[in-house]
């Protein structure tokens, strides 16, 4: 069983969403058996190509239902399989170790 699940709202993120994967990716300690869930507002721009090039899991949300951060972070939290949830926004970057200290 995974320890800690990160689940990632954005929508139209092409310029963000890189940088707050790599932090994700760079900042989880080895130790901790983690995954990443992206939940797509349905983008039009190339944030889904760029996504899919990190190990993640892809929730795309459509146009047609109500779109909001929200439902976002519900359905992503619907899909993790871990007891410990992170959500973050795709503009955000997580700075730092998630287990600092001595």
């Amino acid at each position: 069983m995974k320890d800690l699940s990160f689940v990632i709202i954005g929508k139209n993120a092409q310029c963000s969403i890189g940088r707050l994967l790599d932090s994700v990716i760079v900042h989880t300690p080895p130790q901790l058996a983690a995954e990443i869930i992206y939940v797509d507002s349905a983008s039009t721009d190339r944030t889904i190509e760029i996504v899919s090039q990190y190990p993640t899991t892809i929730i795309q949300l459509s146009a047609n239902q109500p779109l909001c951060a929200s439902a976002g972070r519900y359905v992503g939290c619907q899909h993790a399989t871990t007891k410990y949830i992170c959500c973050l926004d795709s503009d955000m970057e997580l700075l730092g170790n998630l287990c600092a200290g001595s």
